[in-house]
C-alpha cells in the first residue's frame, strides 16, 4: 500500500477482536501517511449560528477532532454571539453570514440556523469555495436544493 493510499484499519492496541469481530479502535496502516497527516494544517471551521444546537451539540463534536479548529462565529443576535464567544473563546465574530465566508482562514462552514436560512447562507458558503455542512433540511424546496447542488458540483 502506498503512503498517499494508506488505509484505516479498526485494531485495538493488543490486537484482540471485540465480539463481532471488528478490531476495537482506529489505527493507520501506514505510518508514514499518518505522520503527514499529523502535520497537516487544521481545517477552519465557522459556526453560522450560535444557539442551543451548537453549544450543546456542534461544538463538543467538534473539541473531540483534532484536525478542525473553530476560527469563527456567526449569529445575527449579537448577544448570542457575545455568548458564544465568551464561552469558547474565539475571537472571529459577525452578525453578517457574508462576512464569515469572505474569510480566508475558514475552509467549512456548520450551518445552525433557523430553516429558511439555510439555503441563502449555504450558497453564499458555496459561492465563496468553502465546504458546508448544513443542519437539515438543506431548503424549504425543491427549487433551492437543486440549486445548492448545482452550484456544489460546478467548477
Amino acid at each position: 500500500m502506498t503512503a498517499a493510499r494508506a488505509e484505516l484499519e479498526l485494531c485495538a492496541p493488543d490486537g484482540r477482536l471485540d465480539p463481532s469481530g471488528q478490531r476495537r479502535c482506529l489505527c493507520f496502516a501506514d505510518a508514514a501517511a499518518y505522520s503527514r497527516l499529523a502535520f497537516m494544517k487544521p481545517i477552519g471551521i465557522a459556526i453560522i449560528g450560535c444557539g442551543g444546537i451548537t453549544l450543546q451539540n456542534h461544538l463538543p463534536g467538534l473539541a473531540l477532532c483534532p484536525e478542525a479548529r473553530v476560527v469563527a462565529l456567526c449569529d445575527s443576535d449579537a448577544a448570542t454571539l457575545q455568548k458564544a464567544s465568551e464561552q469558547t473563546g474565539v475571537k472571529i465574530t459577525a452578525t453578517k453570514y457574508e462576512e464569515i465566508a469572505k474569510r480566508d482562514e475558514v475552509d467549512a462552514v456548520i450551518v445552525a440556523t433557523p430553516n429558511f436560512l439555510h439555503a441563502p447562507i449555504a450558497l453564499t458558503a458555496i459561492a465563496a469555495g468553502k465546504h458546508v455542512l448544513c443542519e437539515k433540511p438543506l431548503a424549504l424546496d425543491a427549487r433551492d436544493v437543486t440549486l445548492c447542488r448545482k452550484r456544489e458540483s460546478s467548477p
